[in-house]
């Protein structure tokens, strides 16, 4: 006879429940929970959006390389801020309850597709990528890392504090790929740091930029081959 509470068996036969759901049902209800999700921002408006952006060539693109459903969400609400650029209210208004409902994190990943520079990304690893298995792992790996493999520079930052920290990083844990980005006044000291840490990463790593008027982006890649000399 067994002495388990009736609250103790319904939740051992919630767990062997689960166990026994195929991966197909695993994710349709993983796609149910985040679909609600999105209807938690609270906004017709905002989902009505959402809804639009899966019409356009920029999601076709971008739901190619990417299948995660929590990602494949912000990336969709990362081209609604794109939408938004041109009303800073609605743009905000956004930014604050994409951080309220998943956090800080969630929302740099959404801003890293609003700034075009994961469509930049994918484009430059599609040459060095084998299949489209290989590049969905990039590319959600760099959106899962964004925390330490992408740094937005201020024009605030202290040059040399930044510059020792994208340094020691890249050099202990060498990623494929570390990204810096800034905007209009913050330029200049992206620049700088830029040049300060290719003098200490230089034989392992190459840079490839991307320098308009109002931003500038560039890519470390580490590179592959037989020169590569130990960091």
């Amino acid at each position: 006879m067994t002495s388990e509470t009736p609250i103790e068996q319904a939740s051992k036969g919630a767990v062997k429940g689960l166990l026994d759901w195929s991966a197909e049902r695993i994710e349709a209800f993983y796609n149910k929970i985040k679909n609600k999700e999105a209807w938690a921002l609270q906004d017709p408006s905002i989902i009505t959006l959402i809804k639009e952006e899966k019409g356009t060539p920029a999601w076709e693109f971008y739901s190619t390389y990417i299948q995660n459903p929590h990602l494949r969400h912000l990336v969709q609400l990362g081209l609604v801020l794109r939408r938004l650029e041109g009303d800073r209210e609605k743009l905000k208004n956004l930014r604050d309850k994409i951080v309220r409902m998943y956090g800080s994190k969630d929302l740099r990943q959404a801003e890293f597709v609003q700034s075009k520079i994961l469509s930049r990304y994918i484009a430059a690893e599609i040459d060095t990528t084998k299949s489209k298995e290989d590049l969905t792992k990039k590319v959600e790996g760099m959106l899962n890392n964004i925390d330490r493999d992408y740094r937005f520079v201020k024009a605030n930052d202290e040059l040399d504090k930044v510059v020792d920290e994208v340094a020691k990083y890249i050099q202990g844990s060498l990623p494929d790929v570390y990204v810096l980005a800034s905007r209009l006044s913050a330029i200049k000291i992206c620049k700088k740091i830029t040049d300060k840490v290719m003098v200490q990463v230089e034989d392992n790593y190459q840079i490839e930029s991307i320098s308009e008027q109002d931003e500038y982006v560039v890519f470390f890649r580490r590179k592959i081959g037989e020169n590569m000399s130990e960091l």
